[in-house]
C-alpha cells in the first residue's frame, strides 16, 4: 500500500521513477501470491474447514494437473470427531504429495487412506 501511495504521488513529479516503483509494486504482488499458493500446498486451508479428504481430494489433483500424471483417490467420509484425529497425518499427506511432483517421476499416483495406517 506505501509502495502504491508513493507511486501515485511521484506520477505527477518524475513518471519514470513513477514507472519503476510501479514495477515494485507488482514485483511485491506477485512474490504475495507466491507465498500463498506455497502456504496453501503445504497446508491447505481445506484441511481445517473440511477435513483431510476434501484437502487430499483438492491438492491430488492440483499436483496431477499440473504435472500431467492420472491420478486416483480412496478416502473415507471424514467427521468433526475424525478431523481433529487426522491433522496429525495431513501434514505428511500434503507434503508427500507434493514430493511426488518434485521427485518422483510418476506417471501415474494413487492414494488410499482408507487403511488404519493412512497408507
Amino acid at each position: 500500500m506505501d509502495v502504491n501511495w508513493a507511486e501515485e504521488r511521484v506520477r505527477r513529479v518524475d513518471a519514470a521513477a513513477a514507472a519503476k516503483l510501479e514495477r515494485a509494486q507488482k514485483t511485491l504482488e506477485d512474490g504475495v501470491q507466491i507465498k500463498r499458493r506455497i502456504i496453501e500446498e503445504l497446508r491447505p486451508t481445506l484441511l481445517d474447514n473440511l477435513g483431510l479428504s476434501a484437502a487430499l481430494e483438492w491438492q491430488l489433483h492440483e499436483i496431477c494437473n499440473r504435472a500431467g500424471l492420472a491420478c486416483e483417490i480412496s478416502t473415507r467420509k471424514t467427521t468433526p470427531r475424525s478431523r481433529r484425529r487426522s491433522r496429525s497425518r495431513s501434514n505428511g499427506y500434503c507434503r508427500a504429495l507434493t514430493n511426488v511432483l518434485k521427485y518422483a517421476r510418476a506417471r501415474r499416483v494413487s492414494v488410499d487412506s482408507r487403511s488404519p495406517t493412512g497408507r
